[in-house]
C-alpha cells in the first residue's frame, strides 16, 4: 500500500522515547496526503474526524498540528507545539502485529482482526456461537441449559416466512434470549380475551419497531426459538409484585442482547461498522495501528442503554450479555469481556479495574446461586468469615446502586421498583431487612453515601426518606466501596471504636405504598429511629478548623457551597448566592458517626486508614426529628496518634428520629 515520506519513515518504537511525540504535520496535509494515496494518512485523518473530542471541531481540528506522542494522536495549536495532552481517549492507538502472525504474544499485542462491517454476516454469529461455548466451560459462569419459560414469550419459526407468535409458555422448557433496548417501559403488543391464561396470537413483524424486528431476525440466526422482553411480555405490575420471577427470567436467559447502537426503538440493531486499520507501519513494516478502546468497554459505558434506569438492571441481572455497540459485538459474562475486534483485553485501563463500580464477575454469583440449587443461609453475624460473606454481599450491591444511579426511570416513582428483582436476588436472609433500598443488618453501609459529581435533586413526589438513595435524582457513590476492605473484620476483632461511635438502628417504620411490592416505594412519614454518636456542624468544623492532623471534606447533596472551586469552578455570585440560601440553615446542622477507622497506629499507619464518615443531618420543627442534608469526612493526615483529639470532641450519644 503506497505511504508519503512521512508514514514511510515513521519509527514507531521513537514514539515513546520523545518528549513531544512525532510530528506528523499539520491536519491539512495529512488531508492533502490522504487524497494523494497514503493510506496511514487516511487511518489517521479517520480517527480524528471520527473522535469524540474532534468529530464536533472540524474547523478547529483543520487548524491543527498532528502529533503522534506516547500511542496517542495529539492535535497542537501551531503556537503551542510543545504542549502536550494526555488523555484516556478514543484517540489513544494500539500496536498489532498481522493477522498470521504466529510468534509469541503478550497483554499489550494482538494479532489485527477485521471484522465484517455488515453485522448480518455469518462470521458475527459464528464469533457469538463461540463465545456461547467458551461461557459454558467458564466455572465462573452459570450454563445455559434448556430451562422452564417464562409465562409469555415470543416464539420464533426457523422458516423467516412464517410469523412469530406471542403466546403463552403452558409450561413449556426451552432455551430463550432476552432482548435489552430503548423502549417504552412497558407496552401492550397483544390484547388477551378478559381472564383468558392461556393464548397464543401473531405478530405482524412490519408492524414492529426496527429494533425489536431486528432482534427476532438476530435470535433466529443464533438458532434462539425463543425471545423475551420486558417492554412486550411483563407489566409493571408483575415487575413490582413478583420481583423474584422476574430476576429468574433474566437470570435463567440462555443470552441478553443489549442493543446499545439504537438510540430509540425506531433506530434498529443492523448498521454498518468502521474500525479503521492503519497499513503496514514502523521501521520493518510489521505493526499496524488501531483505536486502544476495541478493547475497552467504553462502548457500553457511553451507549443510551446507560442513562436507562430499566435497562441498566436488565444488564445486571442477566447471566450473559451480546452487547451491539457502533464499533463492534462486546460480550460480557461473570468471567470478563471479550471483544470482536480485539483479541486482548486490557486489564490497566477503564472503569472495571476500580472497586467501585459494577463489574459483573463480583454480581452475578450472588444472583445465580439460587437458580443453581444452592439454599440461602444467613451466618452467624459475630463469625469472620460470614462477616466477611456479608461485606462481600452488600458491596455487590452497593455497586448496583451506584450504577443505577447513574440512570432514570420514566416513572420517577419507579426508581425503587426498578430494583426490586436486583434486590431479591441478592437478599439470601443475612442483610436483614430491605429498608427503602438498604439494609438493616449494617445500618451503615447504607446510609454511607454521597454525591461525586453534580448535586442531587430531590424527587418531585415522595418515594423514599432522604437517608435513602432512592430519594434523589442524580449519580451516587456509596463510601462503603472506598473503605478498607478488611475493615468490617478489623473492627470485629477490636470492637472498641465501633462500641463508642457506631450508628445503631433501633427500630424502622417503613410503609409500603403498595403491599403487594415489598421493594417498591414507600410512603411518607416514613423513617428510622438511629442512636448514633452526633455533635454539631459548626462545633465540629470550628474544633477541627486548623489542625493540620485533621482534614475536612464537606459536600452538601442540594448544594456545591462547599465544592473545591478548582474541581467546580463557579462565579462569585453563585457562591454568595449558595451562602445567603445556606448560610442561616447550617449553624443548626447536626453531624452523626457512620463509620470509622480504629486509626491502630500501632499496626504502622496509613493515610487511608485515617477517616470518619458522617452524616450531615437537619433538624426539623419537631424534637430529635431529622433529615439528611449531605455527608462529611474527616481524614488523619498525620501518623500521630488522633485518638485523644477526637475523643475530645463534644461527642453525643442520642436517639434520632430520620425522615
Amino acid at each position: 500500500m503506497p505511504l508519503c515520506e512521512t508514514c514511510d519513515s515513521l519509527d514507531l518504537e521513537q514514539d515513546d522515547l520523545t518528549d513531544s511525540g512525532i510530528k506528523l504535520g499539520p491536519f491539512k496535509d495529512l488531508l492533502t496526503r490522504a487524497e494523494n494515496g497514503c493510506d496511514a494518512c487516511e487511518f489517521f485523518c479517520n480517527v480524528l474526524q471520527t473522535s469524540t473530542r474532534w468529530t464536533t471541531r472540524l474547523d478547529e481540528l483543520a487548524e491543527r498540528v498532528i502529533f503522534l506522542d506516547s500511542s496517542r494522536l495529539d492535535a497542537r495549536k501551531p503556537t503551542k507545539l510543545g504542549n502536550c495532552t494526555y488523555c484516556a481517549d478514543d484517540l489513544c492507538l494500539d500496536q498489532c502485529v498481522s493477522e498470521d502472525y504466529e510468534g509469541p504474544l503478550d497483554e499489550e499485542v494482538d494479532r489485527v482482526r477485521r471484522i465484517p462491517v455488515d453485522l448480518r454476516d455469518e462470521k458475527c454469529f459464528s464469533r457469538v456461537q463461540a463465545w456461547t461455548a467458551e461461557c459454558a466451560a467458564h466455572s465462573t459462569c452459570s450454563k445455559p441449559l434448556p430451562v422452564k419459560l417464562p409465562e409469555n414469550i415470543i416464539e420464533i419459526p426457523a422458516d423467516p416466512a412464517v410469523s412469530p407468535r406471542l403466546c403463552s409458555s403452558n409450561g413449556r422448557s426451552g432455551s430463550y434470549m432476552v432482548l435489552s433496548y430503548c423502549s417504552g417501559d412497558f407496552e401492550s403488543l397483544i390484547q388477551r380475551e378478559s381472564g383468558k391464561t392461556v393464548f397464543s396470537a401473531p405478530i405482524d413483524v412490519p408492524s414492529l419497531s426496527k429494533t425489536l424486528a431486528d432482534a427476532i431476525e438476530i435470535a433466529r440466526k443464533l438458532g434462539y426459538q425463543y425471545l423475551w422482553t420486558r417492554s412486550l411480555c411483563t407489566s409493571r405490575e408483575e415487575w413490582g409484585s413478583d420481583p423474584a420471577r422476574i430476576a429468574e427470567i433474566y437470570g435463567q436467559a440462555a443470552l441478553m442482547l443489549s442493543a446499545e447502537v439504537a438510540e430509540d426503538a425506531g433506530s434498529g440493531i443492523f448498521h454498518g461498522r468502521r474500525v479503521f486499520y492503519s497499513p503496514a507501519l514502523g521501521r520493518n513494516k510489521d505493526k499496524y495501528l488501531r483505536r486502544r478502546l476495541l478493547r475497552w468497554a467504553s462502548d457500553i459505558e457511553e451507549s443510551p442503554l446507560v442513562g436507562r434506569g430499566w435497562e441498566i438492571v436488565e444488564r445486571m441481572l442477566a447471566p450473559r450479555v451480546l452487547h451491539v455497540t457502533r464499533r463492534q459485538l462486546i460480550w460480557e459474562c461473570a468471567s470478563g469481556f471479550q471483544f470482536e475486534a480485539s483479541g486482548i483485553v486490557d486489564k490497566k485501563t477503564g472503569s472495571g479495574q476500580i472497586r467501585q463500580r459494577y463489574v459483573k464477575g463480583v454480581v452475578q454469583p450472588y444472583i445465580d446461586r439460587p437458580f443453581q440449587g444452592q439454599t440461602k443461609e444467613a451466618g452467624d453475624v459475630g463469625d469472620e468469615v460470614a462477616i466477611s460473606k456479608r461485606v462481600a454481599r452488600l458491596e455487590a450491591w452497593h455497586r448496583c446502586v451506584d450504577a443505577f444511579s447513574k440512570g432514570s426511570v420514566n416513572v420517577p416513582s419507579d426508581k425503587l421498583l426498578a430494583m426490586a428483582p436486583l434486590a431479591a436476588a441478592i437478599n439470601d436472609g443475612s442483610l436483614g431487612e430491605y429498608i427503602a433500598g438498604i439494609w438493616s443488618s449494617d445500618i451503615a453501609f447504607g446510609l454511607g453515601w454521597s454525591r461525586p459529581y453534580g448535586v442531587l435533586r430531590p424527587a418531585m413526589e415522595y418515594r423514599a426518606p432522604s437517608w435513602s438513595w432512592a430519594s434523589v435524582d442524580g449519580a451516587v457513590s456509596s463510601c462503603a466501596l472506598a473503605w478498607p476492605e478488611n475493615l468490617m473484620q478489623e473492627h470485629a476483632k477490636d470492637p472498641s471504636w465501633l462500641k463508642q461511635y457506631r450508628p445503631i438502628l433501633v427500630s424502622h417504620y417503613i410503609t409500603l405504598a403498595d403491599p403487594q411490592r415489598p421493594y417498591g416505594y414507600v410512603l411518607d412519614r416514613s423513617h428510622i429511629l438511629v442512636e448514633g454518636s452526633c455533635i454539631g456542624f459548626k462545633t465540629l468544623t470550628r474544633r477541627l478548623h486548623g489542625k493540620e492532623a485533621f482534614g475536612l471534606t464537606l459536600v452538601l447533596d442540594q448544594s456545591q457551597i462547599f465544592d473545591c472551586p478548582c474541581c467546580i469552578p463557579r462565579s462569585v455570585d453563585t457562591q454568595k448566592a449558595e451562602r445567603d440560601k445556606f448560610g442561616s440553615e447550617i449553624e443548626h446542622y447536626f453531624c452523626m458517626v457512620i463509620q470509622g477507622d480504629a486509626w491502630r497506629v500501632e499496626e504502622g499507619w496509613s493515610p487511608h486508614r485515617g477517616f470518619c464518615d458522617l452524616l450531615i443531618l437537619k433538624p426539623l420543627d419537631e424534637a430529635e426529628v431529622l433529615m439528611r442534608v449531605g455527608f462529611l469526612r474527616i481524614s488523619v493526615r498525620s501518623s500521630t496518634d488522633p485518638h485523644t483529639a477526637f475523643d475530645a470532641l463534644p461527642w453525643e450519644r442520642r436517639k434520632l428520629k430520620l425522615v
